[in-house]
């Protein structure tokens, strides 16, 4: 276990906190782009091979990115712009070079495009897409993956996918309807992985020094030093431990959020909040215009 002063703890402590339990400030994909010498494919990435399950390896991509993309405050411009970058030319195999060297962290919107374009490089069509309360960090981003011209949804950051009571997985436009009807009951689907919370302790303030609750102590031993600024700890990554947190869950404050704003409850509920453009795969325009046809359509609006 990692030794640190009482209030260094109780600095951590918050900081952790916090990062848990927040969102991903929405980012426009189409604006400012970085300038990049051409498309970039990642060769140490998971691969299809032709005739074996596609949705099998859909879920073991996300696992991948799961495992792989570390959480928390750590600073790095090429993780902190990447939504400059043309989709094609992410450089997937420099984010997961920094993650594994503790150089820098993934909000869900970076986890969610480095999926959609592994997935995309192995010649699945995958989009990003954004909803919650615009301009706030109670947002969040999935991954779409269209098969059979259904839209299904999976989230690398937080680790699940939805699904029916049958355990098929569900169309986003089909959520969307469920939603409205009121018969939305939906199954999240989540196997365990772990990653790493990463904390750069210099960029705490002195107003994070409060005391944290009994509940949050013990889950905060067995930090690790990475350097004389930074520690981090081993998580759970699955849907249930972002729910049953002791300290903080980023799906109960949206749910909490939901609850206090609008008429709906549930995070998946939530999704017919979109927020700008859907991101990925030749052809976002044409999916991105369907999904804002239905959401208009059922009454759900396009929060820009």
């Amino acid at each position: 276990m990692l030794h640190k002063p009482l209030s260094v703890l109780r600095l951590v402590s918050c900081m952790i906190m916090s990062l848990l339990s927040s969102g991903c400030t929405e980012q426009s994909y189409y604006t400012d782009e970085i300038r990049m010498t051409g498309p970039s494919r990642c060769h140490s990435c998971p691969k299809f091979v032709e005739g074996n399950d596609s949705l099998e390896f859909v879920n073991e991509v996300m696992h991948f990115v799961s495992a792989n993309s570390d959480e928390g405050n750590v600073n790095h411009p090429l993780c902190d712009t990447f939504y400059r970058m043309p989709f094609d030319q992410l450089p997937i195999e420099d984010f997961l070079k920094i993650f594994e060297e503790d150089c820098g962290t993934a909000t869900c919107g970076l986890a969610a495009g480095i999926m959609a374009k592994i997935l995309v490089e192995n010649g699945f069509e995958a989009y990003t897409y954004n909803f919650g309360f615009a301009n706030t960090e109670l947002t969040h981003v999935v991954v779409l993956v269209k098969k059979k011209g259904k839209l299904l949804v999976f989230d690398p950051f937080i680790n699940y996918s939805l699904a029916n009571q049958d355990s098929s997985l569900i169309d986003l436009i089909e959520l969307f309807k469920q939603v409205k009807k009121q018969e939305d009951d939906i199954i999240y689907s989540s196997n365990r992985v772990t990653h790493d919370l990463i904390v750069n302790l210099n960029l705490m303030d002195s107003t994070q020094l409060n005391s944290v609750g009994e509940a949050c102590k013990g889950w905060f031993n067995n930090l690790t030093a990475v350097n004389d600024s930074i520690v981090k700890k081993r998580l759970i990554r699955t849907y249930d431990s972002n729910v049953t947190n002791p300290c903080s869950s980023f799906i109960l404050r949206f749910e909490n959020q939901l609850a206090a704003k609008t008429q709906f409850t549930k995070l998946h509920q939530g999704m017919t909040m979109k927020i700008n453009q859907v991101w990925g795969a030749e052809g976002s325009q044409r999916v991105d215009s369907l999904i804002n046809s239905s959401l208009l359509h059922l009454g759900f609006g396009y929060h820009k």
